[in-house]
């Protein structure tokens, strides 16, 4: 398996289960540093012959909101993959049909720990001024057009997730933060 610095295992040494970072690696040899609490920050060089290195699936936000969810209300596995459920939000539904792999790694981070993935940002721009942004109030919730430029009090940048519950139309006009960060 390849693995790259800062890349989030599980590593069994001795008969014990640690949630390590890899911190380096040769061809024989694999360095980790330790995320479990107790012992915090133990590094260690051990033979990739001797230990076993599982990469934890890594998810979309939305997936692991719903997971965290499903198991606070006491779904089962079954019960939370199922797409027909009305309360599953259709970010995951859409997620879950999108290909086999998806319900795969559904089903690994259901059962153990996963990494959730940092969710891209958005500006929604309505029309070719730049005085046509979506700006959301966070207070009041209303929505205004106005430039990129934050306020104290208002949101221009949103996750795919939030645009799409504010309205799904607005999904059309998005345009990722880095675009209109880098002609400015």
């Amino acid at each position: 398996m390849n693995f790259e610095i800062g890349d989030k295992v599980n590593c069994i040494r001795e008969g014990v289960v640690c949630r390590c970072t890899i911190v380096d690696f040769t061809t024989n040899t694999v360095l980790v540093e330790s995320d479990n609490g107790d012992r915090d920050g133990w590094k260690k060089w051990v033979r990739k012959s001797e230990v076993a290195l599982v990469k934890f699936p890594t998810i979309p936000l939305y997936v692991g909101e719903w997971i965290a969810e499903s198991k606070e209300v006491d779904r089962t596995l079954i019960g939370a993959i199922e797409i027909e459920n009305k309360q599953m939000p259709r970010l995951v539904v859409r997620w879950l049909l999108d290909n086999a792999d998806n319900q795969v790694l559904f089903a690994r981070a259901w059962s153990g720990k996963y990494e959730a993935e940092d969710e891209p940002l958005y500006y929604v721009k309505l029309a070719d001024s730049r005085l046509d942004y979506l700006r959301v109030d966070k207070t009041t919730g209303k929505t205004s057009i106005s430039n990129p430029k934050p306020l104290a009090n208002c949101r221009v940048k949103f996750t795919e997730k939030e645009i799409k519950e504010l309205d799904e139309r607005y999904w059309q006009f998005k345009v990722p933060v880095e675009e209109v960060e880098e002609t400015e």
